[in-house]
Parts: C-alpha cells; structure tokens; sequence
C-alpha cells in the first residue's frame, strides 16, 4: 500500500526549508509577513510554513521592474533564489543583490538551498 505522502504527491520539506522558516518565524516582525518569494516559497507552497500573520505577495510580471515591483508591494520579507532566474536582465535586481539598502532591506546571515538552488532572506529595516 502507498504511503499517504505518495498518495497526495507531497514531500516532506527539506531541512534548508525548514531553517528559513525558523529563521522567518523568529523575526520581531512589527506587522504580518508580507512575503515576496521563488522556488521554493513561492505563494502556494508558503501558506503552511507561516501563520495567520502571513500576507502572500504574487509573482513580479515580466515587464515590471524589481525595484518597482517592491516599491509598490513592499514586502517585508524578501526569499529568492541566488541566481534570480527570472530577474537576470533586471538592472535593478542587480543593483539590489549589490546593496538591498537601496530599496531599504538588509541581507540575512543565512544562505539555504535546495534542489532549487541557494538563496538569500532580505528584512526590509
């Protein structure tokens, strides 16, 4: 008989999962998680790691500017993967990987990953 996970195709997170969210959990947040993440904390995935407290922010089109897109949602709290896939060409995705204070966020000191990559939690200050 298949197991339950099998089942309902779900894999227990791994362990880089389960320290970011410890890691996002522990935060003296002043206000809801306003979270703005990739693989693999994307909106659909993220709503069972984090409580009531959590506010999902969707996917950046393609034609928006990163800096834009966070001016305009402003997460507080920022997971993306290291490579950025889908904001490569995005120059002020660059420019913020270089310095987050340019749009007001300190980088974390934690670099997780998984068969999605690495990534880095920013906190907006």
């Amino acid at each position: 008989m298949p197991s339950m996970g099998t089942l309902f195709n779900f894999n227990p997170p791994q362990k880089p999962i389960l320290e970011t969210v410890e890691i996002v959990r522990n935060l003296e947040l002043d206000e809801p998680l306003r979270l703005f993440a990739t693989q693999p904390f994307q909106p659909s995935r993220s709503e069972v790691y984090f409580n009531d407290d959590y506010i999902p922010i969707k996917y950046k089109p393609a034609n928006t500017p990163f800096d834009e897109y966070i001016s305009e949602h402003k997460p507080n709290i920022i997971i993306i993967t290291k490579d950025g896939w889908h904001l490569k060409d995005d120059e002020s995705w660059l420019a913020f990987q270089q310095d987050p204070e340019i749009l007001g966020y300190k980088k974390l000191p934690y670099n997780g990953g998984d068969e999605f990559g690495a990534w880095w939690i920013y906190q907006q200050e």
